[in-house]
């Protein structure tokens, strides 16, 4: 089922990149500006993505306003706003091949350069590893 989700959200994507609007770069481009924590789950993934939305939580405090924190939920009725964000963020194609791997981080240079795609529940101290990394990143 995810796989075929995963091939229908490409398909939109691509029909979608036809019609890419300046808004979607501009708000790109106005999200480069910081490091992202991208957090992909879907609402029937309960034990994995559990583990990970308060890891997630946590993180928020720890590093505040430095990092952009976005969740990307693949469930039905709330994948088509998760497309447009990640569209608009310019991650359709980590969201795109993430699908399979739910839940997923991943964490973005303030460039938009991915430094690590994290599928499934890890330790808290993988997640600050790879966001200490790409706040030091020169781009």
């Amino acid at each position: 089922m995810q796989k075929l989700i995963a091939y229908l959200v490409v398909i939109a994507m691509l029909l979608g990149s036809f019609t890419q609007s300046s808004y979607a770069e501009d708000a790109s481009k106005e999200h480069d500006k910081k490091v992202r924590f991208i957090a992909i789950y879907d609402d029937k993934c309960q034990w994995s993505c559990g583990v990970v939305k308060p890891l997630v939580e946590g993180l928020k405090k720890d590093y505040g306003e430095k990092v952009e924190f976005y969740e990307l939920n693949t469930s039905k009725g709330k994948i088509s706003d998760s497309t447009k964000l990640a569209k608009e963020l310019g991650v359709e194609s980590f969201f795109t091949s993430s699908m399979a791997y739910i839940p997923c981080v991943g964490v973005f240079t303030k460039s938009g350069k991915l430094v690590k795609e994290i599928p499934a529940a890890k330790p808290k101290e993988m997640y600050v590893k790879f966001i200490d990394k790409a706040l030091a990143a020169k781009n």
